[in-house]
């Protein structure tokens, strides 16, 4: 047995191999109101980071259980890579945020692709004196910064804005 936990502080007991990204598929009517999907065509989903409270910290996943970037098919590729464009440009033009860092892991066990596009709040890197960065290993400082209890009405917001603006620039692309 694992623990998921969330950012709301909900967590949930499931079996070792279960990923999250199943659970939260499965379970949509269990989880928090903050990571509701903003967009969701049946098979691209978007949404607030289930664990960590930084507004606009938005993951782009499929439906499908594949693991790896290079496992994807054609549609699904121009799709996947579309949405994480519009999602950096939303984080842009929406918030101000001139920059992010976006991740993909392939994780040994239960791997369900999965790309995080992580904003780098000005006023927060100033707040605790730091650029993070991979290669210093201070990334994890970052994210560990934010509280829910000062971020989950943020986290609604940018949700709000964020989903009417990929409503209109992802429609428009398809």
């Amino acid at each position: 047995m694992k623990t998921l936990k969330f950012l709301d502080g909900s967590y949930y007991l499931v079996n070792e191999p279960y990923c999250r990204g199943c659970f939260m598929l499965q379970n949509e009517n269990l989880m928090p109101k903050y990571i509701e999907p903003i967009y969701d065509d049946g098979n691209i989903i978007i949404r607030q980071d289930a664990e960590w409270p930084i507004p606009a910290f938005y993951i782009v996943s499929i439906n499908n259980h594949i693991g790896s970037f290079d496992q994807l098919d054609e549609v699904t590729r121009y799709k996947i890579t579309n949405a994480i464009y519009f999602v950096r440009k939303g984080i842009r033009e929406n918030f101000g945020i001139e920059r992010a860092q976006i991740y993909h892991e392939e994780k040994i066990s239960s791997p369900h692709f999965h790309v995080w596009i992580l904003p780098l709040w000005e006023d927060q890197m100033q707040k605790i004196g730091i650029q993070p960065k991979i290669y210093e290993s201070n990334v994890k400082k970052y994210i560990d910064s934010f509280s829910f209890n000062e971020t989950k009405n943020k986290i609604l917001e940018c949700n709000k804005k964020m989903k009417l603006f990929l409503k209109k620039e992802l429609q428009n692309n398809e």
